[in-house]
């Protein structure tokens, strides 16, 4: 065989060699038993959370375990986003929050880097976006919301049966709810809280969103009814969250209702 025939095949078996690995390499990874123990082990301290917040530090090591041994592991660092992200989230010190937060994004940002067409990290890095402008002032808020908002639509888009499509609606929801003039828009903010309640009825913080975006809008009753069965979902899909913040919103926005 000729030497160019030679390197011509090689090139075409070493980029089939690229590609083989790019397919199997996550599923290969995501069928090591290490690491389904560890993502199993991970949601259940997560799903603690609101009994005691320590149950993040031990998910956020169970991730960064894997992450030892398999650093290219999309799934890890998103994960590993979403439990800094909620340490952050129930963080009271203002600057700590904020550092909490940073790092949550950093980390869906390695996800995104990895595996950009993976709905979960896109889920991350808006969240991420949308609390750090919360506390940012004008300018930079601006650019974080617009970032957070591609980032939820390329969520749906993505995978629109994936349960973080579901949850990027309710946050969109919220953002034309609680958003100043021009971003704030009432009745795109109901159509999308309506979708998200629709396909998950004990998402809660959809119903808390769509319960105050009625009563914005004026329609007392059926924001009564609706923010009454946010408090009464008996299997909400995430508990700690219905605990720590939906269902004290869903209280207050209740209380508020009827004075």
């Amino acid at each position: 065989m000729n030497r160019g025939r030679f390197f011509a095949v090689s090139r075409r078996v070493a980029l089939f060699g690229m590609l083989l690995w790019a397919f199997c390499a996550p599923a290969a990874a995501a069928e090591d038993p290490r690491v389904k123990a560890a993502f199993d082990k991970g949601w259940a301290l997560m799903g603690q959370m609101h009994k005691d917040l320590r149950h993040l530090d031990e998910a956020a090591d169970v991730y960064r375990s894997v992450l030892a041994f398999d650093p290219q592991n999309a799934d890890a660092w998103w994960k590993l986003s979403e439990v800094v992200f909620k340490k952050g989230e129930a963080q009271k010190d203002k600057k700590r929050k904020k550092e909490l937060i940073q790092e949550a994004l950093g980390y869906a940002e390695k996800s995104l880097a990895l595996a950009p067409r993976k709905a979960e990290p896109h889920y991350w890095v808006a969240v991420s976006c949308a609390m750090l402008a919360d506390m940012a002032g004008p300018l930079s808020a601006m650019s974080l919301v617009n970032r957070c908002k591609k980032e939820l639509n390329t969520v749906i888009t993505l995978d629109p049966k994936n349960r973080f499509a579901i949850l990027a609606k309710a946050v969109l929801a919220a953002i034309y709810l609680d958003s100043p003039w021009p971003l704030r828009d009432l009745e795109k903010a109901e159509e999308l809280a309506r979708k998200a309640v629709a396909e998950d009825p004990n998402l809660t913080w959809a119903s808390v969103t769509l319960g105050r975006t009625l009563a914005k809008r004026g329609k007392k009753e059926e924001a009564e009814k609706e923010l009454k069965r946010c408090l009464a979902t008996s299997s909400p899909t995430y508990v700690w969250d219905s605990v720590l913040y939906d269902w004290p919103s869903a209280r207050k926005a209740l209380k508020e209702l009827q004075k």
